[in-house]
């Protein structure tokens, strides 16, 4: 007599496919896939298509409901990149992927806080750098009143 056992094959289960997620810098994050099979799936993760090693940055948790969990504490700029979870089974396997992006907080590097004085009819040219991911967005105020480009006022913008 012969029996036939059916493993079931791995599969990712999700209620929404997450492929893109962000994190502000120094901030933590999780990225969290649930994988399913009969033959329950072993779980582990790849970043940028290397084996991620687990450490106090980065660590892995998987439940009884097939749930792997990769938290990463203090995001820092290098940690951009696709992370893919791939789970095995005897059946096969099953891969899920997430790009993360790492956002940067707006920094302005000169500091225009103080008084400005110029002479009537005079041009006067206020420089500044702005950086962070993604790009930042500037508004020049006067007081409490956004400035307008208007034909005496122009606002160029540089990468």
């Amino acid at each position: 007599q012969i029996r036939f056992f059916f493993l079931g094959q791995t599969k990712v289960e999700t209620l929404e496919p997450v492929n893109y997620q962000s994190c502000v810098i120094g901030q933590d994050t999780q990225i969290s896939w649930k994988f399913s099979g009969i033959d329950k799936p072993r779980v582990k993760w790849l970043f940028n298509n290397k084996l991620l090693p687990t450490n106090d940055r980065f660590k892995i948790a998987d439940t009884e409901d097939g749930t792997s969990t990769l938290s990463i504490r203090q995001v820092e700029r290098a940690d951009q990149g696709i992370y893919t979870a791939m789970a095995t089974n005897s059946a096969g396997e099953a891969k899920a992927r997430t790009t993360l992006f790492i956002i940067i907080k707006p920094v302005i590097t000169v500091n225009l806080d103080g008084s400005l004085q110029i002479m009537k009819a005079k041009t006067m040219t206020l420089r500044i750098i702005a950086i962070g991911t993604p790009k930042p967005g500037i508004v020049w105020m006067k007081g409490n009143n956004k400035i307008k480009p208007i034909d005496r006022i122009h606002e160029t913008t540089q990468n």
